[in-house]
């Protein structure tokens, strides 16, 4: 179960270059994506977050943080590579 403010990144934004890309669940169809914590660029893959190109604004996707077990789950788990008690 997910501590309460736990949220987990995954790797440094190619966007801005913060270490604030966070696994998150789109809300309500409960799909898990990347998001950057600082300029809001969105990844649906955790293996292309390399260029920015591959992202996309992520400002309006309405989000929640994503729990270990749904990481876990999309088989993600691998690329966590800090988390942040919030």
């Amino acid at each position: 179960m997910r501590k309460r403010g736990t949220k987990y990144g995954i790797a440094t934004c190619p966007l801005c270059f913060e270490n604030g890309i966070l696994v998150i669940v789109q809300r309500p169809n409960g799909t898990l994506f990347l998001l950057c914590n600082e300029c809001k660029w969105a990844f649906d893959d955790p293996m292309k977050i390399v260029h920015a190109d591959d992202g996309y604004c992520g400002a309006d996707i309405i989000e929640t943080p994503a729990s270990l077990e749904q990481i876990s789950a999309a088989g993600w788990s691998q690329h966590v590579v800090h988390h942040l008690n919030l």
